[in-house]
């Protein structure tokens, strides 16, 4: 049965060009066409929508596994996706744990992301 609604996740940020150019380059994200909105860029990132908002004043305080609550992304995907993102993330020093089967990344305000392989 599908759910009653869709569903985003919209992420706060300091600066909307960087924080693009990791969710595209880094992450896979696609832009979706002519789906700016209030201010937003609208991305495809697998089944998942998400929008970039520039309207953080700071990035996060985080830069280890989070003691306080916050969200945090988790990707599922396949084992060659994987060793691209970790260069990919090294390469832009969003590099946080490296394991053989996951890494943790950081997006350019300091949100850390999950990526597993399959």
């Amino acid at each position: 049965m599908r759910p009653p609604f869709d569903a985003a996740i919209t992420i706060s940020c300091t600066d909307r060009t960087r924080s693009a150019k990791f969710y595209t380059e880094v992450l896979g994200a696609v832009l979706e066409p002519d789906q700016e909105l209030i201010g937003c860029w609208w991305y495809r990132l697998g089944p998942l929508r998400i929008s970039l908002l520039p309207n953080a004043r700071l990035p996060s305080p985080v830069d280890r596994f989070p003691d306080q609550a916050e969200f945090l992304l988790w990707l599922d995907v396949e084992r060659d996706d994987l060793a691209r993102i970790r260069a990919a993330a090294d390469a832009q020093g969003g590099l946080l744990q490296d394991h053989d089967s996951m890494v943790v990344v950081r997006d350019p305000d300091g949100l850390l992301i999950e990526v597993w392989a399959r």
